[in-house]
């Protein structure tokens, strides 16, 4: 029987699927800041065969021509040209080569009508003579927009390759694999991280034989992309379980990385996804779960096991715990696994491990754990992300609330890419509001928005206030809508660090037609302030500011009580002064602008110390 795994380069959390499941549509492409990750499987020997793309002959590329015109290509620098490109491959030696094949460019704007049929095939066979047991191993990045497949073909004549389309069943020929069970042909899934390493065992097929000839083979209409790198047979080892994931969390399975006290569940899912790779059936398969403090000192330990796990089988090792107290502070979690015969006296331990890091807050709630992962992966998402959303973009994130709170505003993070002047409206929505697809059915929202500034820009974090709210306990989300004017842009980090399930972070466009809420992002800094919070940039800000009144026929007074030595400047959208002023004392200064056009303006006040911008409305 064939079975495929994959063992991502930076170990991946397991979660749970809620209860909707959101459609993704093909512009819902996230915009990734590639970077390359740490391989966390180590070889132990020379592997059979490998390639690295660095030189194009060893391929041969070739596409079905009554099909389609569409070819892989393999070279240097290559990245997507369409126009909903995914995040070029940021693999081990992508600097030397690499292999990509580009649907959407050839699909263009819109899609076509060509079932693409495209392949790239080994140059010359590989000897497998004496090797009962291969492992194909390679690095990948794909992301599923249809029904478009990914397929791994070997012959062992070079002839005898089969017709494949979307539909094919690759059970049905065992010279076939589906290369990424799952995920492609399944709309909106992807690899786990960019790039994930990914191990099928070609045994069935290519075990013992003299000559083998691989193929990655691509079929479908107008999907994403298909980047490859780094390609290796290896000889499948003896006693080799692998730890695919590790996990700790509620019973939603989102794994929030500050949780504060008062929001901690009752009850902890803690465990492991342990797959038997190696040859030999397993026996007494354990994950062991310890949480540490900042200290070192054990707070948590657990484990579960199962008796034997079967070669080329998976399980879900769980342990569920319910005595546990964390005071605020630092943690981190280790989950190792382990058998009779892979331990840490075996040679194949370094992929049995898994850490990460999560804190315990006073009153700040975050499903991302940027600033307290060690090395997190961060993307972002923003109003430049879909062209016809600059504006009414909404980034929603799940939050559980366990016990009665109160909520004074959101914490944002931004990326350093965006812009002064772009506007952020905070509001929170309960489930029933989310599960009907109705972001505009709020439990409360700032209705001023909060302004960008270079604060916020050299700092990455926007601070927006809500009015004092109390959520009794059930799921709410915390949500920001975007403006721009397609200008000035602003675009909200997402922490990919640890994988959360689908509806953690979501999106609204109001640009779709279906007015759908869809899944996109992994973990949105996007953060609830509750009890008091108050964050360090609401600290810096002048006491009582006030633009009035606002709307404005055009003459307006900016007031400020401190007293101090200041400028004000009036901008309009494009960042052009129209009017400056500096004042000594107690600010009260009125301003005409009724001679311009109506429309939005900025009045931002700055000191030696501080600067803040409102926006006022000329009607």
């Amino acid at each position: 029987m064939k079975k495929i795994y994959s063992l991502s380069l930076s170990l991946i959390i397991g979660g749970f699927a809620l209860a909707q499941t959101a459609q993704t549509t093909k512009a819902f492409t996230k915009d990734k800041m590639a970077k390359p990750t740490k391989i966390i499987y180590q070889e132990k020997s020379d592997p059979i065969w490998s390639d690295d793309f660095s030189d194009p002959t060893t391929w041969n590329i070739e596409h079905d021509a009554s099909a389609c015109d569409l070819d892989w290509e393999i070279g240097t620098n290559l990245s997507c040209g369409g126009s909903y490109p995914i995040t070029t491959i940021a693999s081990t030696s992508y600097d030397n080569g690499c292999a990509m094949i580009d649907s959407d460019e050839y699909g263009g704007e819109e899609g076509g009508a060509d079932i693409e049929d495209s392949w790239i095939t080994m140059a010359s066979p590989v000897d497998l003579s004496g090797y009962a047991n291969v492992i194909l191993q390679f690095e990948s990045w794909y992301r599923s927009y249809n029904s478009e497949k990914c397929f791994i073909v070997t012959s062992t004549n070079g002839i005898d390759w089969p017709e494949l389309t979307p539909g094919f069943d690759a059970s049905t020929n065992p010279n076939v694999y589906d290369a990424f069970p799952g995920i492609s042909g399944t709309s909106g899934e992807e690899l786990p991280t960019n790039p994930t390493l990914w191990r099928t065992n070609i045994s069935t097929s290519a075990g013992n034989q003299s000559q083998v000839w691989v193929r990655f083979h691509w079929t479908g209409t107008w999907g994403y992309a298909w980047f490859i790198d780094d390609v290796a047979i290896l000889e499948q080892p003896q006693n080799d379980i692998v730890l695919n994931s590790g996990y700790s969390s509620n019973s939603s399975g989102i794994e929030y990385g500050r949780t504060p006290s008062k929001q901690l569940p009752d009850t902890l899912y803690m465990g492991g996804v342990v797959n038997n790779f190696g040859i030999d059936n397993q026996n007494n398969v354990t994950t062991d779960i310890i949480i540490s403090d900042a200290s070192g000192n054990t707070v948590v330990s657990t484990s579960a096991s199962q008796a034997m796990l079967e070669n080329d089988s998976t399980v879900v090792l769980e342990a569920i715990v319910t005595d546990f107290n964390f005071d605020e502070g630092l943690y981190s979690l280790s989950v190792e696994a382990s058998s009779d015969l892979d331990n840490t006296s075996g040679g194949e331990y370094s992929n049995n491990s898994y850490s990460r890091n999560f804190e315990i807050t006073n009153n700040i709630y975050s499903i991302d754990g940027i600033g307290v992962y060690d090395s997190p992966t961060v993307s972002s998402l923003g109003s430049n992300s879909f062209t016809d959303d600059p504006n009414g973009m909404v980034l929603m994130a799940m939050y559980t609330i366990e016990e009665t709170t109160q909520i004074t505003g959101l914490e944002v993070g931004i990326t350093s890419t965006s812009m002064e002047d772009g506007l952020v409206f905070p509001f929170i929505i309960g489930y029933d509001a989310w599960a009907a697809d109705d972001p505009y059915d709020r439990i409360v929202e700032n209705y001023d928005g909060v302004m960008v500034t270079q604060y916020n820009i050299d700092n990455n974090v926007l601070w927006a206030p809500l009015e004092p709210t109390t959520l009794e306990p059930g799921i709410y989300f915390a949500c920001v809508e975007l403006y721009s004017d397609d200008i000035n842009h602003v675009r909200i980090l997402d922490d990919e660090t640890v994988a959360q399930p689908n509806g953690a972070s979501t999106i609204f466009l109001p640009s779709d037609v279906d007015q759908t809420i869809y899944t996109n992002g992994t973990g949105f800094a996007i953060r609830m302030g509750a009890d008091g919070y108050v964050d360090l940039e609401e600290q810096s800000k002048f006491n009582n500011f006030d633009v009035l009144p606002n709307p404005s026929n055009g003459i307006f007074t900016v007031s400020l009580e401190d007293e101090d030595s200041y400028t004000i400047e009036v901008s309009n959208l494009l960042g052009e002064i129209i009017m400056f002023k500096s004042i000594e004392g107690i600010m009260n200064e009125t301003f005409d602008i009724s001679s311009f056009s109506a429309g939005a303006y900025l009045v931002k006040v700055s000191n030696q110390k501080f600067e803040q911008t409102q926006r006022i409305i000329i009607e």
